[in-house]
């Protein structure tokens, strides 16, 4: 019985992973070549009293297309409770961005089977089939028989960001559809039983027609085999500005695991949300006011004992005996920009790290 039969038997840990912490062609336009998003992280300010920013990593600002930075982040991961690493991954018209942090740091890191990996296609914008069938073609070669792909069932885990983007881009209900069946059929051919199609809610709140008869002929008609959310505030409200306290926002998210998994007809995997605040990423001469992402409100109050409880919370949750698939998501592993990271930071350490262990163990 390999670790992925095992990690069936008990509430599985998987982290959202934002690889955008090397230098590659993308930085390179944004930051400068040899850059990454780290010289947003350096550059962030507070814009309040006792506004945290910036935001200091413990461990510095590695690059993580390096194999041994990725073994720590691994070995940190795996010895406090963490199963799998969801990776945001960029496939654009024209092919891969920000691939090195898998490709180079993750599948060169000697212990990479301790912490699985699934993928997120993070499709922030329409691609053609073409474009569809080359990410796909090149997924399943590359990731659906490494060793350390994580497996639903023994089917490679798989999971669309903007389901209302494909669509556009591929043209229609139809069209995804037979993309998808091309898609099953290629892994099936790559000699594995299947494969498990996630969906991010935020993907189905965005049709064009976004009315709930609408989402489940969607569900039904790709064969969509979970569902799940990204970040808390893509379906909470926060209607303070600048801030919203941890506590308060926590409980809405409780109430829509609830309403959720009763309202779709497929596994939902919750998602707990370490915190929020995107301001690193508005430019220092715009106004401090809500508006657009990223000027968003924040979500503060959240040291590790907070987050512990909302843990603790979806622990009780995915032990309920409805709950057939006992997986639930976090925000994130370090999406620094956004204040929502459980990579040490100068002020806890290994706190979040520490919550998760102490919730759900080694």
């Amino acid at each position: 019985m390999d670790k992925n039969d095992t990690m069936q038997q008990k509430c599985q840990v998987a982290v959202y992973y934002f690889p955008n912490w090397h230098p590659s062609v993308w930085n390179a336009r944004s930051y400068g070549p040899g850059n990454s998003e780290w010289v947003t992280v350096k550059k962030a300010k507070p814009r309040f009293n006792g506004h945290q920013q910036p935001k200091v990593p413990l461990w510095g600002y590695e690059d993580e297309s390096s194999p041994e930075a990725m073994e720590k982040k691994i070995t940190a991961a795996a010895e406090h409770g963490v199963d799998a690493f969801i990776y945001d991954w960029y496939w654009w018209e024209n092919g891969a961005s920000l691939e090195a942090c898998l490709e180079k740091g993750y599948f060169n890191a000697k212990n990479n089977t301790r912490v699985r990996f699934g993928i997120m296609w993070a499709n922030h914008a329409p691609v053609s089939r073409q474009a569809f069938d080359r990410a796909v073609d090149h997924m399943v070669v590359e990731y659906f028989n490494h060793p350390a792909c994580w497996k639903i069932d023994g089917k490679p885990y798989f999971s669309i960001y903007e389901l209302y983007t494909l669509l556009k881009g591929l043209g229609g209900w139809d069209e995804v559809r037979r993309a998808i069946d091309s898609l099953r059929d290629k892994t099936l051919k790559a000699g594995l039983p299947g494969l498990h199609l996630n969906a991010v809610e935020w993907g189905l709140r965005n049709l064009s027609d976004p009315s709930f008869e609408n989402q489940l002929k969607l569900i039904q008609d790709l064969g969509i085999d979970s569902i799940t959310d990204y970040v808390w505030v893509h379906h909470v409200s926060t209607p303070g500005f600048p801030e919203n306290r941890y506590a308060d926002i926590a409980q809405k998210a409780y109430a829509d695991w609830d309403r959720f998994a009763a309202a779709y007809p497929v596994p939902y995997h919750p998602n707990v949300t370490m915190g929020w605040d995107s301001w690193p990423r508005v430019p220092a001469d715009v106004p401090f006011a809500p508006g657009a992402y990223p000027a968003t409100p924040l979500i503060t109050g959240n040291p590790p004992s907070e987050f512990k409880k909302a843990l603790a919370k979806v622990k009780q949750w995915l032990e309920q005996p409805a709950v057939k698939q006992k997986i639930f998501t976090i925000n994130a592993w370090n999406e620094w920009t956004e204040g929502s990271y459980l990579e040490p930071d100068t002020q806890y350490g290994m706190g979040y790290l520490e919550a998760i262990r102490e919730v759900f163990g080694k």
